[in-house]
């Protein structure tokens, strides 16, 4: 249970004496920001969260984390931020973001508590950043994108190769590459290939667009790569990738489209060993060749198959130190672990993921090498999901899908590097498969009123109703508006709210007492299920251009309102952004009209006009900050839509369509499209078949100051 007042305690303690008649306190003090909760979240997240940097929004104070708790609480608990796909207990590896059980269960109790603040002489320092440059120094050779490359504001992922010609005269190696994006939120991963045979360019060539789409070209080497979040490093052990002369470096990169339409440039930052290597650094797969060698690249997965496994193995020919390990599948890939079976019988767990995200791929530098001794016996194993219960399957229906370097055909290994613990072990070796270079119901607060929303309706005994009203009235504003008004209250605020404003003061709350309106409010929801909600006409709005509306009653001659409700950097809104026009664009002939909701106070009107037309949202905007908007409707995440019919019943109200099953969770495409279904039976004089869908994104009660 969370709030964000700092009358949590008094509301828990009345809330608790009026149910039982005793309070109970809680065990221990709670967490807060600055002495817990911080230390957490600028070791793990600032680095990504922070100006100039590809996360959304920035995590470097308290308003900036308090206002986004309950989400931060739900992708932590989901393992889906911060971004480690590797599993735990297998393998140590540096630069690890994954949060330990302790630090987990420290954010979810700091959330439960009320997201309090604490004492400002505990707030510990911000880490420390480069100011804009080069993190490992300036580089030893530059390299850029001979041109910007266009994101589109939405639609799939893009994989995109590109050549970039080195011009080297003589051999060198390479101890690491930093990247440098000019549009960091659509820049996800990258992963860099050297070509000696100009194959890559020929491709190039052929490609009318800037660089090309498939990697069908012979890699004859490797520099590693990056992925979101990652923290630049050389080499360990004075290793280094060898770069031969006259080879090209051609960039694998993935781009994620953000809701916003980019211009991407990026510059890559190379650095050379001042000498040769005195250990080289080789490479394996198992299976070799992405399995192309196994079922997968002969039968391939049929429809339907939920458990299609590959396997793989090699062995080591000689002492080695393995330095990082690596997978690579697309999306129907599910698990992958490499396990080592040393000569004596012993196993170590190298590496694993037990949830494979095409979008999260990495390779990870262990903290200390793995010593794997001569004999020593890699075994891989890969498993895929080609069903309709896969939300990451691109086909729908799903269809047999075979091996290919398409990112709807399969494939998959895991690719170690290493060295030789005897450099002179190598030159004696003449086996296979080894390659030089390697590679919450909520108290006083919303989210659904709890506990204290079914007693509000239950025990209405008139001389609590104004001790019922004080504890619900968190900020002490003599008025309930908002997430201070429990779920179960909401659909009868439009009949209790005399004037009209929104809220509820006491005079109008004392309306429920016994033998009052609750009767006849209560008797009407005990009809049954209600399509809709019928509040009165509600409040006159002005737009950011001053334009007056009643978004609760549409004017007259108009059929529907739909109001956008969003919160600024929410990346769920922004990426829903572009269907949020297609839809204003088609129903705009159509007698509806379109309202984009902003519900952050902290941001302003200037603010809020200038991320509507960054992400080219062409229709007016109302500030919502004190969420009666929201409260009227039953809004609850960012982004999600509700339908005002013409005579004021919220017909819809809830998400967009069902791209995303859960956060990090992102469908191709959409199956369901619920806005529109809504509109069309609006239009059509029919009953919305279903008036509430919960949405996924950002949830709308984190940001009530």
């Amino acid at each position: 249970m969370t709030t964000k007042h700092p009358t949590t305690g008094l509301a828990a303690a009345a809330f608790l004496l009026l149910a039982s008649g005793a309070a109970s306190a809680g065990e221990g003090s709670a967490p807060t920001f600055t002495e817990n909760v911080a230390p957490i979240v600028f070791n793990n997240c600032t680095s990504c969260h922070r100006p100039g940097e590809g996360a959304p929004f920035t995590l470097m104070g308290y308003r900036d984390v308090q206002k986004r708790a309950s989400l931060i609480r739900d992708v932590v608990k989901d393992a889906y931020m911060p971004p480690w796909p590797p599993a735990k207990g297998w393998g140590h590896f540096q630069d690890e973001r994954r949060l330990t059980d302790e630090q987990i269960a420290t954010i979810d109790k700091w959330v439960e508590a009320g997201a309090p603040e604490g004492p400002a002489d505990k707030l510990p320092p911000l880490p420390t950043f480069p100011p804009g440059g080069w993190t490992l120094g300036e580089p030893d050779m530059v390299v850029t994108l001979p041109e910007a490359f266009d994101v589109p504001a939405d639609g799939p992922d893009i994989y995109r190769m590109f050549v970039l010609p080195l011009n080297l005269s003589e051999d060198r190696w390479v101890t690491a590459v930093e990247i440098r994006p000019t549009a960091r939120s659509v820049v996800h991963h990258a992963i860099y290939f050297l070509d000696s045979s100009g194959a890559a360019r020929r491709l190039d060539e052929a490609d009318p667009g800037l660089g090309f789409s498939r990697m069908g070209f012979p890699r004859t080497g490797t520099l590693g790569g990056w992925a979101v979040g990652a923290t630049p490093r050389k080499l360990p052990m004075g290793l280094a990738y060898p770069l031969a002369k006259g080879s090209d470096l051609v960039v694998q990169v993935h781009f994620h489209p953000s809701g916003k339409a980019e211009h991407e440039k990026t510059t890559f930052g190379l650095y050379f060993a001042k000498e040769r290597p005195k250990r080289r650094l080789l490479g394996t797969q198992a299976p070799l060749a992405f399995g192309i060698a196994t079922e997968l690249g002969g039968h391939g997965i049929d429809p339907g198959v939920k458990d299609f496994t590959i396997h793989g193995e090699w062995q080591a020919p000689f002492d080695i130190d393995v330095v990082s390990i690596g997978g690579h599948a697309h999306y129907l890939c599910k698990t992958m672990k490499a396990v080592a079976e040393l000569p004596d019988g012993r196993e170590l767990k190298l590496f694993a993921i037990d949830d494979w995200d095409f979008n999260w791929q990495g390779r990870y530098n262990y903290a200390e090498p793995v010593r794997l001794p001569k004999g020593t016996m890699v075994r891989t194993t890969l498993t895929y999901d080609n069903s309709k219960d896969n939300p990451r399957n691109p086909s729908d229906p799903p269809v047999r899908v075979h091996w290919g370097e398409g990112s709807t055909d399969e494939m998959g290994s895991i690719g170690l590097a290493f060295a030789a613990v005897n450099e002179a072990d190598i030159d004696a070796y003449d086996g296979p498969s080894v390659f030089a270079g390697g590679r919450n119901g909520r108290f006083a607060g919303g989210g659904g009123g709890g506990a204290l929303g079914g007693m509000l309706l239950r025990n209405l005994d008139p001389e609590r109703l104004e001790t019922i009203f004080n504890v619900l009235d968190a900020d002490r504003n003599g008025r309930l508006e908002g997430i201070e008004i429990p779920d179960r209250l909401k659909p009868f605020v439009g009949r209790l709210d005399a004037n009209g404003d929104g809220a509820l003061q006491l005079d109008e709350f004392k309306r429920l007492r016994p033998g009052g309106l609750l009767r006849g409010l209560m008797q009407k929801r005990d009809e049954g299920p209600q399509s809709s909600t019928k509040p009165n006409a509600g409040p006159v709005v002005a737009d950011l251009s001053g334009r007056s509306w009643t978004p609760m009653h549409p004017a007259a001659g108009t059929k529907a309102n739909v109001l956008y409700f969003v919160a600024d950097g929410c990346p769920v809104a922004n990426q829903f952004a572009p269907e949020m026009a297609r839809i204003a664009k088609d129903y705009a002939d159509k007698g509806v009209d379109f309202l984009l909701v902003q519900v952050d106070p902290d941001v302003s009107s200037s603010q809020a006009a200038s991320s509507a037309k960054e992400l080219s949202l062409d229709m007016p905007v109302v500030l919502d900050g004190k969420q009666d908007l929201v409260a009227r409707t039953g809004a609850k995440t960012s982004p999600e839509a509700a339908v005002i019919a013409a005579d004021g019943s919220v017909a819809y109200c809830g998400r967009i369509d069902d791209r995303f099953g859960k956060l990090g969770r992102q469908k191709p495409e959409p199956s369901r499209h619920d806005l529109r279904e809504a509109l069309d039976a609006v239009l059509a004089g029919r009953t919305v078949a279903e008036a509430r869908v919960e949405g996924v994104g950002c949830p709308i009660a984190d940001f009530k100051r």
